[in-house]
């Protein structure tokens, strides 16, 4: 998966979600600073595109089950 095409997904699931809840938005940033480190990470290991790509891609959906943990239970 294409890694704007994983942001994109992001994005759309997460507009439904209130970002003024400090949780939520602290799962929103930590999303794509995983994502950003994710990315260098596979830089440095030397991967290929695709790898690159993948590594990024799931960075930034690593977590995206934990949204509605953050506003149903009130947790990480």
């Amino acid at each position: 998966m294409k890694y704007e095409e994983a942001r994109q997904l992001f994005e759309n699931y997460v507009k439904d979600f209130d970002m003024n809840n400090e949780k939520v938005k602290y799962k929103y940033d930590h999303s794509y600073r995983v994502a950003d480190y994710s990315l260098e990470i596979a830089k440095a290991l030397d991967l290929n595109e695709d790898q690159i790509e993948l590594a990024h891609s799931c960075g930034m959906l690593h977590d995206i089950g934990r949204f509605v943990q953050v506003t149903k239970y009130d947790t990480y």
